[in-house]
């Protein structure tokens, strides 16, 4: 295969999965949109690096989210060593109309984090349309579990959430 037909077909199965990797990237950065762009560029450099494994994959889909997932817990431990720095604010106008910044939006993903990290990306997964058994693939666990963590998961949002209000 030659380099072009290579990065036409990456730029193809980016196409296909865009939707899901700025999801993603919005889920686990919750915050302003450069931080987001930044984010997405280091999924494409993952998925780029690993593209050889990725055409030998059964699952694209799944492979896909595996690395966008993966790659964004590295970010976030990574600048969980970092001191805090001061955020950059965005136009007021375009917060207002940007659904993933909306402040129930925002409480309810940070209810997610606290779940920890497998909990977290059960839900995370449900909330991106795959089903429990296409999750317990991916994270090597039988369906009946992840249905259960999920149900618990739920019901623990919903308690901190009734604590809150």
């Amino acid at each position: 295969m030659t380099p072009t037909e290579r990065e036409q077909e990456f730029r193809q199965m980016v196409e296909k999965h865009k939707d899901m990797l700025w999801h993603i990237c919005t889920d686990y950065t919750l915050n302003a949109a450069w931080e987001r762009d930044d984010c997405f560029q280091e999924i494409l450099i993952s998925l780029w690096q690993s593209f050889d494994s990725l055409r030998n994959s059964d699952c694209e889909r799944r492979y896909v989210y595996q690395v966008a997932t993966n790659t964004m817990l590295m970010l976030r431990r990574k600048k969980s060593n970092l001191p805090n720095l001061p955020m950059i604010q965005e136009n007021e106008a375009d917060a207002v109309s940007d659904f993933n910044l909306h402040e129930d939006y925002r409480y309810f993903m940070e209810l997610v984090e606290q779940l920890g990290d497998t909990n977290s990306l059960i839900v995370r997964r449900t909330l991106d349309g795959y089903t429990f058994q296409e999750t317990a693939v991916v994270m090597d666990m039988t369906t009946t579990a992840v249905s259960h963590r999920y149900s618990r998961a739920i019901k623990k949002i919903k308690q901190q959430y009734e604590n809150s209000v």
